[in-house]
């Protein structure tokens, strides 16, 4: 998420950017805060988990620092910091990454969303990952991709959990990576 909004930024503001990343990846990252923001009210609605209750209400405490409330309130600070904007046409900071080679991972496992955190793919990162990678797609960017495993995400402790780093297969991440530094 941090690389994705560094890659912006340094976009954004090239003359006051000492690094200028020339591809970024990202694994299961959230990139629309709006959302994510909706997704958290869901959790603390459904009140299934004590778990999923705390880190909801985390996130929106945070996001109330941050922002200054909610994205009713101030949608316009949610669209000046999110990676990716669904509600804007012209993608928010997306736009920025437009140029540059974007490679995210995601595990939409949504048996494992529904069973284990009564979650359904509107709760799920994958959702505007998608949308943001097709909005770069369409802008020209063609050297974004965006990478679902199956059964790939596993904890330490090796219980099945699709929001972990194991999604991302490291060889094939190098890989690309390479690929793209030596174009």
């Amino acid at each position: 998420m941090l690389a994705l909004r560094y890659t912006e930024r340094a976009n954004k503001f090239k003359d006051s950017s000492y690094i200028i990343p020339r591809a970024v990846f990202g694994v299961d990252p959230p990139v629309d805060y709006a959302h994510l923001w909706d997704h958290c009210v869901n959790d603390v609605e459904r009140n299934v988990s004590d778990m999923a209750v705390r880190e909801s209400k985390s996130i929106m405490e945070e996001y109330r620092k941050e922002f200054g409330g909610s994205p009713q309130e101030h949608p316009e600070n949610y669209v000046e910091y999110s990676i990716y904007s669904h509600s804007e046409k012209d993608g928010g900071n997306a736009k920025y990454l437009i140029n540059t080679p974007v490679l995210i991972y995601t595990e939409p496992d949504v048996m494992w969303q529904l069973n284990y955190r009564q979650r359904d793919f509107y709760d799920m990162n994958c959702l505007d990952q998608s949308a943001m990678i097709n909005f770069l797609r369409l802008h020209g960017n063609k050297n974004s991709e965006l990478i679902t495993t199956y059964n790939k995400g596993k904890r330490l402790d090796g219980k099945k959990h699709p929001h972990s780093w194991s999604i991302m297969d490291s060889q094939e991440c190098l890989s690309w990576i390479m690929k793209q530094l030596y174009k």
